[in-house]
């Protein structure tokens, strides 16, 4: 899957500190009918966490969870845009969700305006961000 319009070039910008910084990861999607789900399982160590957000950019509506519970209870999120100028981002602030041990971050993934219009197949970005007590960062 390609962002990028030879004429145009599209950026994701990371919101953290303030300046820009090219997203990390490679886009990932899929092509076909039904709404796949994605899940990424990972472990946290008993070290206290003093901030976790989780940023999500994604072509097509989606419903995020974290460790089961939804971040946004009876939506499916995304809004219409130029797609090939900007793809939005959203921020949840998952540190009261997140335990020590197994977590895990899930989205559903459909279609939306990007794929009614023609613009690509549905697809997502994300990163989580994770500040320990002690100042370090986990992304």
């Amino acid at each position: 899957m390609t962002l990028t319009d030879p004429e145009e070039p599209t950026f994701l910008r990371m919101p953290s500190d303030g300046r820009s910084k090219e997203w990390p990861g490679p886009w990932i999607g899929f092509q076909g009918i039904g709404t796949p789900l994605f899940r990424l399982v990972f472990d946290l160590a008993d070290s206290p966490w003093k901030s976790a957000r989780w940023h999500v950019a994604v072509l097509g509506l989606y419903d995020p969870r974290c460790n089961g519970i939804p971040l946004a209870p009876g939506h499916r999120l995304n809004e219409y845009t130029d797609f090939w100028k900007r793809v939005y981002f959203q921020t949840f602030d998952v540190a009261s969700l997140l335990r020590p041990g197994s977590n895990v971050l899930a989205l559903a993934l459909s279609g939306g305006y990007c794929e009614q219009f023609g613009f690509a197949p549905p697809g997502f970005r994300s990163v989580l961000e994770i500040e320990l007590t002690d100042g370090t960062k986990i992304r």
